[in-house]
């Protein structure tokens, strides 16, 4: 059942990135200042980066398996 799952999630993170630009160097080497970061996004989901009305400055990092589609 975990590699039927895994299977179906590597195939949810693929269908996500149709479309999807290729970085410039610049934004590549942010991967080399954030490895913890640049490892959650490529391993589990997305962060999000933001401000908020009534909170200010919010990050969210949301793991795949809680994402509905």
């Amino acid at each position: 059942m975990q590699i039927a799952y895994a299977d179906h999630m590597r195939q949810v993170r693929e269908a996500r990135r149709v479309g999807m630009v290729r970085p410039t160097a610049t934004q590549s080497a942010v991967d080399e200042a954030f490895p913890a970061i640049a490892e959650w996004v490529r391993g589990h989901g997305y962060i999000e980066i933001g401000e908020q009305e009534t909170f200010g400055f919010v990050v969210r990092a949301i793991d795949s398996a809680d994402v509905i589609l």
